[in-house]
């Protein structure tokens, strides 16, 4: 991100992430506990469209990493709060390298769900 002089992203783009630390302090008041973190892997890179995942004629396959985050690990300063989705994202873009060259997550066992 050119503003905040970020390195680029691979595989992805950095978030906005004003709106999720509204949310996060809001689930947080809420008394939830966990937030989870979902990266979806694309098997052969094919990234199919909203409508064909819907009617289930996508033919494809995805890997699925979730982490599960405790709420109170996430910053109540919203620019803390962005510089930890800068850091989560930046992992996250390493597990998409990692997942497009070895066709898995780093840390899991393959679990294909034909959609």
């Amino acid at each position: 991100m050119k503003e905040r002089k970020l390195p680029p992203l691979q595989h992805l783009m950095y978030p906005r992430s004003k709106g999720a630390h509204l949310l996060a302090m809001k689930l947080r008041e809420a008394g939830v506990k966990w937030v989870l973190d979902f990266t979806f892997g694309y098997k052969k890179n094919i990234i199919p469209s909203l409508t064909s995942l819907l009617d289930g004629n996508s033919g494809c396959a995805i890997d699925i990493h979730v982490r599960k985050i405790p709420i109170e690990d996430l910053p109540s300063d919203d620019k803390e709060f962005s510089k930890w989705m800068v850091k989560l994202y930046e992992e996250k873009d390493k597990l998409l390298s990692h997942f497009f060259k070895h066709d898995r997550f780093p840390d899991g066992k393959p679990a294909p769900i034909k959609l």
